[in-house]
């Protein structure tokens, strides 16, 4: 009966204790409960208004501004006028000749009405045709008046002139005796500038 005695006791101190423990618990929580109120939001909006600021879509918003895009759709435009340009409209043919689709560019122009100014000559390949802008792409100029033309044209001179884009005539590579660099080249962009002789001329050195 003792030994049982002992362990009643033992038991109601054991379950005493969660008890005690629960109660200071409860006043501890009660006693800060005030204070943790103060804290909490102050730390959530230190955390979160960042986070939602607007300040930081305006940041990004000049990602997608459409002046972006204005700023940049002029930078292949060329205003004739300029030395050392060969312009169709407002499109710049010495920067078309050396695009990968140069073709399908000079296509679109077409009839369109072309300027030189002071255009420097590559090679005079024929006695109406000779190469105007850089030896790496050049674009061929021909003379549309019949014969010889009486203009002397060399390498490593400017010209100034207006004229066409056209198709380069059916047979005309063949029968122009061309090098075969040129030739091709001919062959591979299809299209040239046509000039009468009238409205050409060698810009003085």
């Amino acid at each position: 009966m003792q030994s049982h005695a002992r362990l009643h006791l033992t038991r109601r101190r054991w379950s005493a204790l969660p008890l005690a423990a629960g109660t200071a618990l409860t006043l501890l929580l009660t006693g800060c409960g005030e204070d943790a109120a103060v804290d909490e939001p102050a730390e959530v909006e230190d955390i979160v208004e960042p986070t939602d600021d607007p300040a930081a879509t305006d940041t990004a918003e000049p990602t997608d501004d459409p002046a972006a895009t204005d700023t940049a759709a002029p930078t292949g435009a060329v205003a004739p006028g300029e030395p050392g340009t060969l312009v169709a409209g407002d499109v710049d043919l010495l920067a078309a000749a050396a695009a990968p689709d140069a073709a399908a560019q000079f296509e679109q122009l077409v009839d369109q009405e072309v300027t030189a100014t002071a255009v420097p000559v590559v090679e005079v390949v024929t006695d109406e045709g000779f190469l105007v802008g850089s030896p790496e792409a050049p674009v061929f100029v021909r003379l549309t008046a019949p014969g010889e033309s009486p203009l002397d044209v060399d390498p490593g001179q400017t010209v100034t002139f207006t004229g066409t884009v056209a198709p380069i005539p059916p047979g005309y590579v063949e029968q122009a005796q061309l090098t075969p660099e040129v030739a091709d080249l001919l062959q591979q962009l299809g299209y040239h500038v046509q000039v009468d002789p009238q409205n050409l001329t060698v810009d003085p050195e």
